[in-house]
């Protein structure tokens, strides 16, 4: 009686420690998960902040104001793409994109930002955002 007494409550201790364990280990790969999407939103926000505040701080100086625009050729080690729409600005990369921001009228295509190395400037009351081709 006392051996089948032990073996049911070895049993009941066993069970009971897998569905702890299984709980704890569904518990800490969704917190993971969801970090890591969070992890990507704000990087793709904060490029697109960037972006963003770059062409508002461009349009509210006088024209002759050139600076070099650096934005990463990657985020997260994954490509990523900028999209324009009704001066809209966000990010895209995935299925995953950035918050919309609202950006003044500049003149260039969204196409001829270059991931790494660009020119802002303003000329004629316009923003231009253009490829900065670097001398080698």
């Amino acid at each position: 009686m006392k051996t089948a007494q032990f073996n049911l409550e070895f049993v009941i201790f066993f069970v009971s420690s897998m569905i702890i364990m299984t709980a704890l280990a569904f518990f800490f790969s969704t917190g993971f998960t969801e970090s890591k999407e969070q992890r990507l939103y704000s990087s793709l926000n904060d490029v697109t902040y960037y972006l963003a505040s770059e062409i508002q701080m461009a349009s509210s100086f006088r024209d002759g104001y050139s600076k070099q625009l650096l934005l990463p050729e990657r985020i997260n080690n994954k490509n990523y793409i900028i999209l324009l729409s009704q001066n809209r600005i966000w990010i895209e990369q995935g299925e995953s994109s950035s918050d919309f921001f609202s950006v003044p009228f500049f003149s260039g295509s969204i196409d001829n930002i270059n991931k790494s190395n660009n020119r802002i400037s303003k000329k004629s009351g316009v923003v231009i955002i253009e490829r900065e081709h670097l001398e080698e």
